[in-house]
């Protein structure tokens, strides 16, 4: 009775959520390219800040800081010049740690803009990440709140309010959700292989114009194989047989009172011609 009484409470929560992702989506697709680059810079800083908020939480001494953890995870999103394990403790503080991580992960943002091929092939690249993540996380959260809410309405046997359980925990489970897709987005930013290829030429012999920032000249590695989304890795496929092509001319229509060229006797529009 309280999972029903509560249904339409239980799709305004999920509602406001979706109002988040669909308008980050939208306008991604639209190819905002100045909300691109905001986007992208955001998910750099609130990525790097959660990393550092898990290894060097507010409130701990240095000394307490793990320091090796915060490095293997930086090293895992990007390649920094700096050596967080070599920091001096007795003058560090976690907002200058804070400061010196941001700043360095800016730096390789330009050396990986550098390495693309300029800003407007590294922003086509932002889009075209964020929303393939963006788009298989969402998938991932909404079964997630399904099977929350399957299960929601026993909490009241507890005697806590369904509600206010389904509330908290589909506002952890979607916090958790964006922090996974923007550390997941700049690692993609950071480490997708692109694939240089010959510029194609035109009919005339003169090059033909690329497709976009990641056309003909450079393209991406396609994002189903990084992310992992069903590829097949068996090898290359055997070609396709080549179709046969039957011409037919007027001498070889057979007409529907004519006997069927099968050989059984009857009238063509009684055998083959039938269907």
């Amino acid at each position: 009775f309280d999972r029903r009484k509560n249904v339409l409470k239980y799709d305004d929560v999920l509602n406001e959520q979706r109002k988040v992702v669909y308008g980050q989506r939208q306008r991604l697709l639209a190819a905002d390219e100045a909300f691109v680059i905001d986007l992208a810079g955001r998910y750099l800083d609130d990525a790097v800040a959660d990393m550092v908020d898990e290894h060097c939480p507010d409130g701990t001494f240095p000394e307490d800081w793990d320091l090796d953890g915060l490095a293997r995870r930086l090293g895992a999103v990007y390649d920094g010049m700096l050596d967080v394990t070599a920091l001096d403790l007795d003058t560090v503080d976690r907002d200058g740690l804070l400061e010196d991580v941001g700043r360095d992960a800016r730096a390789a943002l330009g050396r990986r803009e550098e390495e693309v091929g300029g800003p407007a092939v590294l922003h086509e690249l932002e889009r075209r990440v964020i929303l393939s993540v963006i788009d298989r996380k969402w998938r991932e959260h909404l079964y997630e709140m399904d099977a929350l809410r399957d299960g929601i309405g026993l909490r009241a046997v507890g005697q806590r309010d369904p509600l206010t359980e389904y509330q908290r925990e589909a506002y952890d489970s979607f916090a958790a959700m964006m922090s996974g897709v923007k550390e997941e987005s700049v690692t993609y930013v950071m480490r997708l292989a692109l694939q240089r290829e010959p510029a194609p030429t035109g009919a005339a012999g003169g090059a033909a114009p690329a497709a976009g920032p990641l056309g003909a000249a450079q393209r991406a590695v396609p994002l189903a194989q990084v992310l992992g989304e069903g590829v097949r890795t068996s090898g290359p496929s055997e070609p396709a047989p080549a179709r046969r092509t039957v011409t037919r001319t007027a001498e070889d229509r057979v007409g529907r009172n004519d006997p069927c060229p099968c050989g059984s006797g009857q009238k063509y529009k009684r055998c083959h011609g039938a269907a």
